[in-house]
Protein backbone atom coordinates (compact mmCIF):
# COMPACT_ATOMS: atom_id res chain seq x y z
CA UNK A 1 0.00 0.00 0.00
CA UNK A 2 1.05 3.22 -0.64
CA UNK A 3 -0.26 6.56 0.59
CA UNK A 4 -2.39 8.55 -1.47
CA UNK A 5 -0.63 12.14 -1.64
CA UNK A 6 -3.01 15.55 -1.60
CA UNK A 7 -2.83 15.86 -5.46
CA UNK A 8 -3.84 12.55 -6.86
CA UNK A 9 -6.43 12.55 -4.19
CA UNK A 10 -7.75 16.24 -5.45
CA UNK A 11 -7.35 14.36 -8.98
CA UNK A 12 -9.44 11.14 -8.17
CA UNK A 13 -12.08 13.42 -6.77
CA UNK A 14 -12.22 15.74 -9.49
CA UNK A 15 -12.58 13.31 -12.17
CA UNK A 16 -15.10 11.52 -10.50
CA UNK A 17 -17.11 14.52 -9.93
CA UNK A 18 -16.70 15.09 -13.72
CA UNK A 19 -17.54 11.65 -14.82
CA UNK A 20 -20.51 11.45 -12.32
CA UNK A 21 -22.00 15.20 -13.20
CA UNK A 22 -21.51 16.13 -16.51
CA UNK A 23 -23.09 14.17 -19.54
CA UNK A 24 -20.10 12.32 -22.16
CA UNK A 25 -19.87 11.42 -25.44
CA UNK A 26 -16.80 9.79 -27.45
CA UNK A 27 -15.69 10.41 -30.75
CA UNK A 28 -13.03 8.08 -32.41
CA UNK A 29 -11.40 8.81 -36.10
CA UNK A 30 -8.66 7.02 -37.73
CA UNK A 31 -6.56 8.97 -39.79
CA UNK A 32 -3.16 9.06 -42.16
CA UNK A 33 -1.25 11.30 -40.25
CA UNK A 34 1.71 11.31 -42.36
CA UNK A 35 0.73 14.63 -43.97
CA UNK A 36 0.56 15.86 -40.98
CA UNK A 37 4.10 14.78 -39.98
CA UNK A 38 5.47 15.75 -42.91
CA UNK A 39 3.60 19.31 -42.69
CA UNK A 40 4.88 19.78 -39.23
CA UNK A 41 8.91 18.95 -40.70
CA UNK A 42 8.59 21.60 -43.07
CA UNK A 43 7.21 24.44 -40.31
CA UNK A 44 10.53 23.08 -38.32
CA UNK A 45 12.67 23.45 -40.73
CA UNK A 46 11.43 26.53 -41.27
CA UNK A 47 12.01 28.10 -37.57
CA UNK A 48 14.99 26.48 -37.16
CA UNK A 49 16.65 29.65 -38.62
CA UNK A 50 15.98 30.48 -34.61
CA UNK A 51 18.07 27.95 -33.59
CA UNK A 52 16.17 27.17 -30.30
CA UNK A 53 14.67 23.81 -29.52
CA UNK A 54 11.45 25.91 -27.91
CA UNK A 55 10.53 27.66 -31.46
CA UNK A 56 9.62 24.02 -32.90
CA UNK A 57 6.36 22.85 -32.74
CA UNK A 58 5.53 19.24 -31.49
CA UNK A 59 2.74 16.84 -33.25
CA UNK A 60 0.75 17.72 -29.81
CA UNK A 61 0.63 21.07 -30.68
CA UNK A 62 -0.41 20.67 -34.12
CA UNK A 63 -3.33 18.27 -32.32
CA UNK A 64 -4.48 20.98 -29.90
CA UNK A 65 -5.01 23.73 -33.01
CA UNK A 66 -6.86 21.18 -35.16
CA UNK A 67 -9.38 20.68 -32.11
CA UNK A 68 -9.43 24.34 -31.57
CA UNK A 69 -10.22 24.58 -35.25
CA UNK A 70 -12.83 22.02 -35.21
CA UNK A 71 -14.40 23.02 -31.67
CA UNK A 72 -15.16 25.88 -33.74
CA UNK A 73 -16.86 24.02 -36.63
CA UNK A 74 -18.89 22.13 -33.77
CA UNK A 75 -20.28 24.17 -31.32
CA UNK A 76 -22.38 21.42 -29.28
CA UNK A 77 -18.83 20.14 -28.18
CA UNK A 78 -18.21 23.30 -26.45
CA UNK A 79 -21.01 23.21 -24.50
CA UNK A 80 -21.94 22.89 -20.70
CA UNK A 81 -25.00 21.04 -19.51
CA UNK A 82 -27.68 22.04 -16.30
CA UNK A 83 -30.50 20.96 -15.40
CA UNK A 84 -32.60 23.47 -17.68
CA UNK A 85 -30.64 24.72 -20.08
CA UNK A 86 -27.47 24.04 -22.37
CA UNK A 87 -24.56 27.09 -22.50
CA UNK A 88 -22.74 27.38 -25.79
CA UNK A 89 -19.36 29.12 -25.23
CA UNK A 90 -17.83 31.41 -27.37
CA UNK A 91 -14.12 30.86 -26.65
CA UNK A 92 -12.27 27.36 -27.28
CA UNK A 93 -10.57 26.74 -23.74
CA UNK A 94 -7.87 23.79 -24.46
CA UNK A 95 -7.05 21.86 -21.34
CA UNK A 96 -4.14 19.02 -21.37
CA UNK A 97 -2.26 16.64 -19.43
CA UNK A 98 0.81 17.36 -18.35
CA UNK A 99 2.36 14.41 -16.18
CA UNK A 100 4.09 15.53 -12.95
CA UNK A 101 5.34 14.01 -10.34
CA UNK A 102 2.61 13.03 -8.55
CA UNK A 103 0.01 12.27 -10.71
CA UNK A 104 -1.83 14.52 -13.69
CA UNK A 105 -2.32 17.98 -14.27
CA UNK A 106 -4.57 19.86 -17.18
CA UNK A 107 -3.25 23.26 -17.69
CA UNK A 108 -5.88 25.24 -20.14
CA UNK A 109 -4.70 27.29 -23.07
CA UNK A 110 -7.44 30.03 -23.43
CA UNK A 111 -8.74 31.51 -26.21
CA UNK A 112 -7.16 28.76 -28.55
CA UNK A 113 -9.65 29.73 -31.59
CA UNK A 114 -7.83 32.53 -31.99
CA UNK A 115 -4.24 31.34 -31.67
CA UNK A 116 -2.06 30.33 -34.51
CA UNK A 117 -0.01 27.11 -34.37
CA UNK A 118 3.47 28.86 -32.91
CA UNK A 119 1.30 31.05 -30.04
CA UNK A 120 -0.47 27.70 -29.22
CA UNK A 121 2.81 25.54 -29.03
CA UNK A 122 4.35 28.71 -26.97
CA UNK A 123 1.56 28.77 -25.01
CA UNK A 124 1.43 25.19 -23.83
CA UNK A 125 5.21 24.98 -23.34
CA UNK A 126 5.52 27.79 -21.02
CA UNK A 127 1.94 25.76 -18.94
CA UNK A 128 4.02 22.86 -19.32
CA UNK A 129 6.92 24.11 -17.78
CA UNK A 130 4.89 25.45 -15.21
CA UNK A 131 3.54 22.53 -14.30
CA UNK A 132 6.45 20.98 -14.12
CA UNK A 133 7.72 23.26 -11.51
CA UNK A 134 4.93 23.26 -9.78
CA UNK A 135 4.13 26.71 -10.88
CA UNK A 136 0.92 26.69 -12.15
CA UNK A 137 -1.94 28.73 -10.85
CA UNK A 138 -5.62 27.57 -10.24
CA UNK A 139 -6.43 29.57 -12.53
CA UNK A 140 -4.54 27.96 -15.00
CA UNK A 141 -6.26 24.66 -14.45
CA UNK A 142 -9.82 26.07 -14.96
CA UNK A 143 -11.90 26.65 -18.35
CA UNK A 144 -13.58 29.41 -16.64
CA UNK A 145 -13.59 32.35 -13.75
CA UNK A 146 -16.48 30.66 -12.09
CA UNK A 147 -15.57 26.70 -12.73
CA UNK A 148 -14.55 25.22 -9.47
CA UNK A 149 -12.28 22.87 -11.03
CA UNK A 150 -10.67 22.25 -14.58
CA UNK A 151 -12.36 18.51 -15.54
CA UNK A 152 -16.15 19.06 -17.49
Amino acid sequence: SVPVSKMRSVIAKRLLESKTTIPHFYLQREINSEPVRLARESINEALSQDSSDLNKVSMNDVILLACAKTILRFPEINSSWSESEITYHGNVHLAFGVAVEDGLVTPVIRNAESLDLRSISETAKALILKSRNKKLTPDEMRYCKWCSFSSR
